[in-house]
C-alpha cells in the first residue's frame, strides 16, 4: 500500500498545483470581430465565392468551392451574417434549420 502522502494524487498536491498556477494570468486572445474581415482570412474567401456565384448556396458547396476546414467557413458564415454582408433563408428541400447563405452585394 502506498503512502497517501508522497502520492502525485494527494489532496496536498492539487492543492499546491492550484496556488501556483492561480497567480498565473493567461494572455487574453484577440478575436478582431469589429466588423472588418481580413485580407487574407477565409471570410473574404466565403464573401468573394458568394459574391462571384450571386444565388443562394449550402455550406457544403461553399466549403467545396473555397477549399476551407468545416470549422472556417462556419465560422466565417457566422462573423458575415452578424456584420450584415450575406443574408440567409432556411433551406426548405431539407430541414428549415439548414440555411442557404447569399451576399447581399
Amino acid at each position: 500500500m502506498t503512502n497517501q502522502g508522497s502520492s502525485i494524487f494527494s489532496f496536498q498536491s492539487q492543492l499546491v498545483s492550484v496556488s501556483r498556477l492561480s497567480g498565473e494570468k493567461k494572455p487574453a486572445r484577440n478575436h478582431r470581430m469589429p466588423g472588418v474581415p481580413r485580407d487574407y482570412g477565409s471570410s473574404l474567401a466565403v464573401l468573394q465565392y458568394l459574391r462571384e456565384t450571386g444565388g443562394y448556396r449550402m455550406a457544403c458547396e461553399i466549403r467545396a468551392q473555397t477549399q476551407r476546414s468545416r470549422a472556417a467557413v462556419s465560422w466565417a458564415l457566422i462573423f458575415l451574417r452578424r456584420i450584415g454582408l450575406i443574408e440567409t433563408v432556411p433551406d426548405l428541400v431539407r430541414n428549415s434549420r439548414y440555411l442557404r447563405y447569399r451576399s447581399k452585394m
